[in-house]
């Protein structure tokens, strides 16, 4: 599966395998450079490696790419 393909399901809540998180899920970073940030995802960047763009909680918000390995569910 491509990306392209990939974001289709993605984009419509449907499951792929490998990835962990969808649209909006909150997301805790728990290694790196952002590690111990609350953030919440916003796109799906690449499947292998997994990678988000996430949006960092908090007043130092932000947009940043992280890797699906760096993440935990936040909830």
């Amino acid at each position: 599966m491509d990306l392209n393909e990939a974001n289709k399901f993605w984009f419509n809540s449907e499951p792929i395998d490998g990835v962990l998180f969808g649209l909006n899920d909150w997301v805790r970073i728990k290694s790196g450079e952002y590690e111990g940030k609350n953030a919440s995802v916003i796109s799906l960047i690449s499947i292998e490696p997994t990678t988000y763009l996430v949006e960092l909680g908090g007043w130092q918000g932000g947009d940043v790419i992280i890797a699906q390995t760096e993440l935990e569910s936040g909830e």
